[in-house]
Parts: structure tokens; sequence; C-alpha cells
């Protein structure tokens, strides 16, 4: 049983199995406990420097293979495998960016975990969300991640903000496919993305959430009669937009 002194931001044990250092640091899993209180060897700068990096390579690499990805679609129609083949690409990146990162700045895992978990320990609060900025990056493309949804989202909220976030998610899609003329090419699904992904945070932001704890939101109240009904709501709006049955 998790409370929430555990502080775990958890990715799976599929993410903790390809990426050692980073997966640690969101498990909430140290290494030597009698090193907890040494000074880290890493600046929170470094550490701020490392996540951020990490995360604009590997979302630039995933912007680049999503395309590709979503063009098997029809070879794979089960969602959960085509799941599956984005989250392995994601770790596959992230592992890999990671050992080029760690060699830039003259680290090793240790030195990450170590000081990772000291500043998140004293509060540093530029550490805290360099680190959950990776996490949600990670559960935008289907990890799954943990956490906490806060005590006054209730199911009604939960409904007003799926609203709010598909009809925003539409009128982006819409507006964009405008524009150009409905010719949907690689540079223009970027854009599209990226759009998505600004003005949904806004949207999340102003309930207090984001990516993450919207996703734990939707896993609370999936059972919920009143959120199903919404979901399905929305999912059936979504549908007559893009011409489908």
């Amino acid at each position: 049983l998790h409370t929430p002194m555990d502080r775990r931001l958890t990715w799976g044990a599929a993410a903790a199995a390809a990426v050692v250092v980073v997966a640690a640091a969101l498990h909430g899993r140290r290494g030597s406990q009698n090193k907890e209180d040494d000074h880290p060897d890493l600046t929170s700068d470094e550490i701020v420097a490392i996540f951020g990096e990490l995360h604009r390579r590997v979302f630039q690499s995933m912007q680049r293979i999503m395309p590709q990805i979503k063009a098997m679609q029809a070879q794979i129609p089960n969602p959960e495998h085509l799941k599956m083949i984005i989250v392995g690409e994601f770790e596959k990146n992230l592992l890999q960016y990671q050992e080029e990162v760690f060699k830039q700045h003259n680290a090793d895992e240790e030195d990450v975990k170590h000081s990772t978990w000291y500043y998140i320990d004293h509060k540093n609060d530029p550490v805290k969300e360099a680190v959950q900025s990776l996490q949600e990056l990670y559960g935008r493309f289907g990890g799954e991640v943990e956490a906490e949804v806060p005590e006054e989202i209730d199911v009604h909220t939960m409904c007003q903000v799926l609203e709010e976030y598909f009809d925003v998610t539409m009128a982006i899609q819409a507006r964009v496919l405008k524009e150009t003329g409905g010719q949907m090419t690689e540079m223009v699904q970027m854009q599209l993305q990226t759009l998505v992904q600004s003005e949904t945070d806004a949207v999340l932001k102003k309930y207090g959430l984001n990516t993450v704890t919207f996703q734990a939101g939707c896993a609370k109240f999936k059972s919920d009669p009143v959120f199903q009904k919404k979901a399905i709501e929305m999912t059936e709006q979504q549908t007559a937009m893009s011409g489908g049955p």
C-alpha cells in the first residue's frame, strides 16, 4: 500500500526496466540510504538541464515517428497493441538519449538518481518541475503513470474538464483542417500536436490539473455512470466531426 509519503511518480514496470535512472527518480527509489543526506555531485541547474534535454530530444524524436506509427493503425486494429508499440518507441529513445545526455554532463546513473532525489527532498521546484515535465510527456504517449487526483475534483468537475478538453481539441483540429484545405501532411500533424498540447494544457491548468492527473482522474471515474455518459457523448461528437459512422 502506497501513501503520499512515498512521493512516487510511477512509470510502470516496462519503463522501470528500460530506463533505470530516470525511472528510479520518478518511482521514488533511492540508492544507498546512507548517502541520502550527502551533498549531491550535480547542481540543481545540471539536473534541470539533463531532464530538459531528455524531454526535448525524446519529444522531437516521437514527433518524427508518430506519423509512421499512425499509418500502421489499419494493420494493427488492436489499440492496446498500438499503444505498446508507441510506449516501446518512447522508452527506446529515452534510453538512447539518457546515455548521451549523461555523458555530456560527465555524470553516471547514481549521480543523477541521488542528485535528483536530493533536490526533490529539499523542495527544489525547478528540479521537481523538470522531472514532472518528462513524466507528463511519457503519459502523453501512452505510458502509465500513477498520480493522485486533487480532492476537489469530483465526477461532475471531471466531466466539465473532459468536455472542455474535447471542445478545445476538436476546435483546433477543425481550424487546422480548414486552413490547410484538409491536407494533413507530416508537418501539419506536428503543428497540430503542438497546438493541441498547448491549448489542452491551459484547460487542465484552470482546474489545477496536468496531463498525468487528468489521466488519473479519467481512470478514477471511468466506472461512474455520469462520467461514462459524458465520455460517450464526447466520443460521438468527435466521430461525427471526423466523418465517421
